[in-house]
């Protein structure tokens, strides 16, 4: 029984610590709603008596660390978050759109990070999706030729609201290949066999894993989303990320497709739009 009351006294002095942070970031700022989501999680946990309490209110510390804080909002912050709620006003139409929660995150390099809240409600789970621009916060650090790239993070937020798995479709048509190039590896030699199969696995990991949200065929949408959204800008950026990184074309990761994959669906979806002119430079990276 003592062991039992010193877990809940220190559950109860990690909950008010993080009350008091809570309401020092958040309590009067324009993320007060994230913050008001975030303290009736911490509430709950602190007068549960489950035994993964402790671990619940963890996972609020480490959210609370992803999160921006709303005393530190930067000027470029108000101009990012702006801009997202308009392009997201003009998306949301009908059943289609995206979540009221999207905000900007500065670092390295551009990206999507959802961060799911804990909630007293398992079935409801609120998420917060973090935009991660490259650069600082700073005005100065602004670029708008690169923010197609923005159109295009935003595209992986919307295709996590589709109610049916994205790509059904396609990952029974890979489903199928695979089973017919592993039936004609059977008579191969087991050297050969083992090489193919491993080919096999990459392409399956590829196209197939993460239905929620990484897998290849999430990358291809998305870039598809942004040509159609910001037309030849897109081509333009992308054609400058091959130029300026020098990036191996054919080099694949098992959340991105290879550059060479992803440059000829995009020189598709173009060329579909006509496009013609813009397309050649970024053809040319192909030769």
């Amino acid at each position: 029984m003592a062991r039992r009351n010193r877990k809940r006294t220190k559950r109860h002095c990690l909950g008010d610590q993080l009350l008091q942070r809570v309401k020092r970031d958040y309590d009067h700022t324009p993320l007060s709603e994230i913050g008001s989501v975030i303290a009736d999680g911490i509430q709950f946990a602190k007068h549960s008596d489950s035994e993964e309490s402790g671990e619940f209110l963890r996972g609020i510390e480490n959210c609370l660390d992803a999160l921006p804080s709303g005393r530190q909002l930067s000027v470029r912050f108000g101009f990012d978050a702006t801009l997202i709620q308009a392009i997201r006003d003009q998306w949301t139409t009908g059943k289609c759109g995206l979540p009221q929660m999207i905000l900007p995150k500065y670092g390295n390099e551009w990206g999507h990070q959802p961060i799911h809240l804990p909630s007293a409600q398992r079935e409801r789970i609120p998420r917060v999706d973090l935009i991660l621009f490259p650069f600082g916060d700073d005005l100065d650090d602004l670029d708008l030729l690169v923010y197609p790239w923005l159109v295009h993070e935003l595209a992986h937020v919307l295709l996590m609201t589709v109610d049916e798995p994205f790509g059904n479709e396609l990952h029974t048509n890979v489903h199928e290949y695979l089973k017919s190039a592993r039936l004609r590896a059977l008579a191969a030699s087991d050297t050969v066999r083992q090489r193919q199969e491993s080919v096999l696995r990459t392409i399956e990991d590829g196209w197939i894993r993460n239905g929620k949200g990484g897998n290849w065929a999430f990358e291809i949408a998305a870039d598809t989303v942004a040509v159609w959204t910001t037309g030849p800008a897109f081509l333009t950026c992308f054609c400058d990320v091959i130029a300026n990184h020098r990036l191996d074309l054919f080099r694949i990761d098992h959340s991105h497709p290879s550059y060479e994959m992803r440059t000829k669906a995009i020189l598709m979806v173009g060329d579909q739009l006509g496009w013609h002119q813009e397309c050649r430079e970024l053809t040319s990276r192909l030769d």
